[in-house]
């Protein structure tokens, strides 16, 4: 309750209500409820030690390789479309990169070629068929050859197995490219993310995990 005094000049004052003497209204009994029942739905809700948001390769490989290092954890992987993979991981062009590009000693490099390597096994551990096809890298201007050197370079020292090819030579590998000088790459390769996926998706449901 508000209550009024006279001041000097005649005029009227209000004073806030005490909020100890402030009687409840209807609406906070409510309030009341609507909290209990929200604290009783969070007690029923499912918890998890660990939310992955995106069924593509990179959180189910996250989600799974946690799973392996930790199967003490119970990881939920969320995603929003129907079946897996069905962004970008299911329309990308499926190579398994040498790692030849980058900067030797540096994490992607490092990472690459682990990775690489770690997919490799995996497929073969779970019947995924994957082919090391091989690429040429190929300069087609003499201007082009001390790049296409310096590649080289890297890539030996990343230990890819890459070698310096002659134009004749890079024709026999791959008749539709045009070369001066190319780098032969027989490591590289192509797998189908989408089937490593699924397949990613069922062993974490066999593990026990969850995907939504």
């Amino acid at each position: 309750m508000s209550t009024a005094t006279s001041t000097a000049n005649g005029t009227q004052a209000e004073t806030c209500p005490d909020a100890s003497t402030a009687a409840a209204g209807p609406h906070d009994a409510a309030d009341r409820a609507a909290a209990s029942e929200g604290a009783a739905a969070d007690i029923n809700r499912p918890l998890y030690d660990v939310a992955v948001v995106g069924g593509g390769i990179v959180g189910l490989a996250t989600a799974w390789r946690l799973t392996q290092d930790r199967p003490d954890l119970s990881v939920v992987v969320l995603e929003k479309e129907a079946t897996l993979a069905e962004h970008q991981t299911g329309h990308n062009s499926g190579v398994l990169h040498s790692g030849i590009y980058y900067k030797p000693g540096s994490l992607k490099a490092i990472n690459c070629r682990a990775g690489k390597k770690a997919m490799e096994a995996f497929c073969e551990e779970h019947g995924i068929a994957y082919k090391l096809c091989g690429k040429v890298i190929v300069a087609t201007r003499d201007d082009e050859l001390p790049k296409m050197q310096a590649i080289y370079e890297r890539g030996r020292a990343n230990g890819v197995d890459c070698e310096l090819v002659s134009a004749e030579r890079c024709r026999e590998i791959e008749p539709h490219a045009a070369s001066v000088g190319a780098i032969h790459v027989p490591e590289s390769g192509i797998v189908d993310y989408k089937e490593v996926c699924q397949k990613m998706g069922e062993l974490l449901r066999a593990a026990g995990q969850t995907l939504v």
